[in-house]
């Protein structure tokens, strides 16, 4: 499975834990150092879903 793969799997995997009944959206990204961070829509922070990530990477 490549890193892309392995993503995908990640996300879909996290927003069938959370959102059962099957709607949500999460990004993932992938660290050169093999840490996955992921993101959830958050409506009412008003920001992009791809922030939590990004912070959560810039934060480790």
């Amino acid at each position: 499975m490549n890193f892309e793969e392995k993503l995908f799997k990640t996300a879909q995997q996290f927003i069938k834990s959370k959102r059962p009944e099957g709607l949500g959206g999460a990004v993932t990204m992938y660290s050169k150092n093999g840490n996955i961070y992921i993101s959830v829509i958050n409506a009412s922070s008003a920001l992009c879903i791809e922030t939590g990530a990004i912070l959560g990477a810039h934060k480790n």
